[in-house]
């Protein structure tokens, strides 16, 4: 899991420089509540032109997830990506780490299949962070062995087919999935500069989307290649959306949305009584393995210039001197590795930094004080060099703040994921419960 595995470093030195002094962030004010309404990203950010890759930088990690089988492979190198099955009935799956807008923006990629065969499949889908609706290409080969590209959307698991045509591997190497209004174009292009609109649809259920491409090997015991490059252009276009838009009460009841990426392993995360529930459950018995809750938007999010906070209302049972893990994690993550969060646990609230990958740093650790640190803030601020000055602040009220220390020097935070992490290996079931996220108080 993409937060555990950033997060988990041991503590150690690293390259960071501290300083103890103010770092001049005003508080959110009640406007980030707009009209009542909890919110995530909107407008014309963190659109589908953000999702470029031209597989040259080793940044796979940092755009994609994969899913690959034993025997299959998934190799970047000289700006491709080649993904490789030598079993039949084995699959590789790959999706985009955040979710991004589909509005009046379109995505564009380079797949090429010289292997491809009777039973291969080849499925791009584009999941709406609004659950149920989903729009697809789907390839396969129709009786009498003809190739053929079909589309759809998908709305609550049922497949409304938009049309079919004749795939030419040639004239149809680019696939582009662009919407405009209230309708989605299926277009191809022999070259990635002139397209033609194969078929279109409505669509008028997709905001937010997450690229998903699955392939799946058939019976044939022949080897299914496919080589990936050219992902809208390699470079990426426009800008996060403000942390700013990111808000929530959580007085609806259910989560929303624009949280769409958050998952659970042997917990459950839901909204209850107008408050974020974080919880995990009783692990079999004689089993204290790791169970997680990681509560995250669905997009990313641009921090260089902006802060995010938490109402802490219920923190997890502060043990000391044991080696079972009871921890909270708010944190930060960058689009180059670089981390800032807040963690509490062992009876002790610590500020810990990354810095592209090193080892953690911990600038402050002190006693836990759930009525002084009921309120959590990471404030950024740019430095005008490419870097960032980051810093803890604490309030008991969410009004008056109190600055622990500030002057972490990282950096990418225009492209930023934020979560809540919530990890438990004791033999217990904990629970932990928060409110306003960047709301302030009136």
């Amino acid at each position: 899991m993409k937060w555990l595995a950033a997060l988990c470093a041991l503590c150690a030195g690293c390259d960071l420089l501290f300083d103890v002094h103010g770092l001049d962030v005003p508080p959110l004010d009640a406007g980030t509540l707009v009209d009542g309404v909890d919110g995530g990203a909107t407008g014309a950010c963190s659109t589908m032109a953000m999702l470029a890759d031209d597989f040259e930088d080793n940044d796979f990690d940092v755009l994609w997830a994969a899913s690959v089988e034993l025997g299959d492979t998934l190799t970047e190198q000289a700006g491709n990506l080649q993904l490789s099955m030598a079993m039949p009935g084995s699959y590789i799956t790959m999706s985009s780490r955040a979710y991004y807008a589909m509005q009046e923006s379109s995505f564009a990629i380079d797949l090429q299949s010289p292997d491809f065969s009777n039973s291969d499949t080849i499925a791009l889908t584009f999941a709406s962070e609004e659950p149920g609706y989903s729009v697809q290409w789907y390839r396969y080969i129709s009786d009498p062995n003809v190739d053929t590209m079909s589309v759809a959307v998908i709305v609550n698991g049922v497949a409304f087919p938009a049309g079919q045509f004749l795939f030419d591997p040639v004239a149809d190497r680019y696939l582009r999935t662009r919407f405009a209004g209230d309708r989605v174009y299926f277009e191809t292009s022999p070259d990635g500069a002139t397209y033609t609109v194969q078929q279109s649809a409505i669509a008028g259920g997709i905001t937010f989307a997450q690229v998903n491409l699955q392939l799946f090997q058939g019976d044939s015991a022949s080897p299914f290649k496919v080589l990936l490059a050219d992902v809208n252009g390699g470079t990426p276009q426009g800008t996060s959306c403000d942390v700013s838009q990111l808000h929530d009460t959580f007085d609806s009841n259910v989560v929303q949305p624009q949280w769409a990426r958050s998952s659970a392993s042997g917990g459950s995360f839901s909204e209850a009584s107008g408050q974020l529930v974080l919880s995990t459950n009783v692990p079999p018995m004689g089993n204290t393995g790791n169970r997680s809750v990681v509560f995250e938007p669905s997009a990313r999010y641009d921090l260089s210039n902006g802060s995010m906070t938490i109402d802490v209302e219920q923190m997890l049972t502060p043990i000391e001197g044991t080696n079972e893990v009871r921890s909270i994690r708010f944190a930060a993550l960058t689009a180059i590795g670089d981390v800032i969060e807040f963690q509490q646990h062992g009876g002790k609230l610590e500020g810990h930094a990354t810095k592209q990958g090193q080892a953690y740093a911990t600038p402050f650790s002190l006693p836990w004080d759930p009525v002084a640190m009921k309120w959590w803030r990471i404030a950024v601020r740019t430095d005008g060099t490419g870097g960032s000055t980051a810093g803890w602040s604490i309030s008991r009220d969410g009004k008056a703040w109190m600055e622990i220390i500030t002057n972490a020097t990282l950096k990418g935070f225009d492209r930023t994921d934020l979560a809540l992490v919530m990890q438990v290996t004791a033999p217990t079931a904990e629970m932990a419960i928060f409110d306003n996220f960047n709301i302030t108080p009136p």
